[in-house]
């Protein structure tokens, strides 16, 4: 075999400062391989199946560094490796959109060559300069360009994002077995009896299907939830994101949800496969801390009444996972496309849950969620954390998006006030059984900020 590196490792890679660093790849079997960085040697023997690993000690952001590694007369070396903070960014095409197609390109482009950003989309790293910016994840850079400005190091993005692909795929087989739905669409995507619908229809299924020939397909007709391209469940988990471990990453930020808000039926599945899909990533990593950031779906019309409202409350409860911060977006959506221009504060405000996850700043990193709610005679006092100095309405005539219903379940608008860190809602249906809501609807009105201007997260009183 000859002698390589895993694919992440190339040049101008960006490597996890403060961390072990390891790595690893294939050599001949029973061969020794010596591998160099920044002057420190480590050596490994390949196993039987040519398959080798080391690990460097943690190093203090810097560089640049050479990366080598050498066996039987075979050297690879690697050149212009920098150590800074690391992040693996995912979902599906709002994650991936590139900074060509986005608001903020001209933004960018003017300050692509004062950034130390490096981004690898599983062609290699590459450096952030004017020709290259452009083909960044939108996201992923302002992502990135937010926390260089407050750590000072270099900062890399492992953009593995597909568009139009639905959770499943990004999850392992075992992850998704322990989920009701997860179960149900590993069985669907496995019954034989939809595979010759699957082949007859198009090409690049055909073509996928004899690079995957153990993988039985979804028909369009039985299910058309895999678009553009259909990704069933567990293939993109296992070619894209199972092959990065165990690089070292501080943590991931997410932005997905999309495809799984089609139907309100595939929207209440994501309430356990979101936590699910967190712990099986921190498993792979064996990091059971591991930050993981994650945009809240914004405004959009959606195609079923009220699917991407539910999908949102799923993400908001999967909050109830350690170590988690959710970016709320309900301002920067658009109601007839699904790809919102605006990128730069999606990537901004991700940052700042990563600056309080992982790197412990005191910052308001989050919109405000709601905690709870106390019944007040003729009204309901709802609670909040994250509401920094006290609540604001973005409405100059005050606060909308507040529904109420009582037993027979028929929402109706209410009246809604802010007191200090509270809201309090007019209670005219008289009995405790209430069920308040907030915008609550895949475009609903919105109007309720903490003192940082960051929207309150839409939600439902409801268990």
């Amino acid at each position: 075999m000859p002698l390589s590196l895993a694919p992440i490792f190339t040049h101008h890679a960006v490597l996890q400062r403060d961390r072990p660093i390891p790595v690893w790849g294939i050599a001949a079997p029973g061969s020794d391989v010596s591998v160099t960085l920044a002057g420190a040697v480590r050596l490994a023997r390949a196993g039987a199946d040519g398959r080798f690993r080391t690990e460097f000690s943690p190093l203090p952001a810097g560089g640049p560094h050479s990366l080598a590694a050498e066996s039987k007369g075979e050297r690879i070396t690697f050149n212009n490796i920098l150590i800074g903070e690391v992040w693996l960014a995912s979902g599906q095409s709002n994650m991936q959109w590139n900074i060509a197609d986005c608001a903020e390109r001209a933004e960018a482009l003017a300050e692509a060559e004062r950034l130390p950003i490096r981004m690898d989309r599983g062609s290699g790293w590459r450096v952030c300069d004017v020709s290259s910016v452009v083909w960044f994840s939108a996201v992923g850079f302002f992502f990135a360009r937010h926390l260089f400005n407050e750590l000072k190091v270099p900062i890399g993005i492992i953009d593995r994002s597909a568009g139009g692909t639905r959770i499943e795929a990004w999850m392992s087989q075992s992850t998704l077995k322990i989920s009701p739905f997860g179960r149900e669409m590993l069985a669907l995507a496995d019954s034989p009896d939809v595979k010759a619908a699957a082949l007859a229809d198009d090409a690049a299924m055909r073509a996928w299907l004899a690079e995957n020939p153990r993988v039985s397909p979804l028909p369009a007709a039985t299910l058309g939830k895999w678009r553009l391209g259909r990704a069933l469940p567990v293939t993109l988990y296992e070619k894209h994101i199972k092959p990065l471990a165990p690089y070292a990453v501080r943590g991931v930020i997410w932005y997905q949800g999309e495809s799984n808000s089609s139907a309100v039926s595939d929207a209440n599945g994501y309430r356990t496969l979101l936590p699910g899909l967190i712990g099986g990533w921190r498993g792979l990593w064996d990091e059971r801390d591991m930050p993981f950031i994650y945009a809240q779906l914004p405004n959009y019309k959606g195609d079923e009444p009220d699917a991407w409202a539910i999908t949102r409350e799923a993400m908001r409860k999967a909050l109830t996972v350690q170590n988690t911060a959710m970016a709320v977006t309900i301002d920067l959506g658009e109601t007839n496309d699904i790809h919102p221009k605006r990128k730069k504060e999606v990537g901004r405000r991700l940052a700042l849950g990563a600056l309080a996850k992982a790197y412990a700043k005191d910052i308001i990193a989050m919109g405000p969620l709601y905690r709870g709610m106390k019944h007040e005679g003729r009204a309901v006092r709802l609670l909040f954390d994250h509401v920094g100095t006290g609540l604001d309405a973005k409405n100059p005539s005050g606060l909308t998006g507040f529904t109420i219903a009582g037993k027979d379940g028929k929402f109706r608008a209410a009246k809604a006030v802010i007191d200090k860190d509270a809201v309090l809602v007019k209670n005219d249906i008289g009995n405790d059984a209430v069920v308040i809501r907030y915008a609550w609807a895949n475009d609903p009105a919105w109007c309720l900020v903490n003192s940082a201007g960051l929207p309150a997260s839409p939600f439902t009183t409801a268990i």
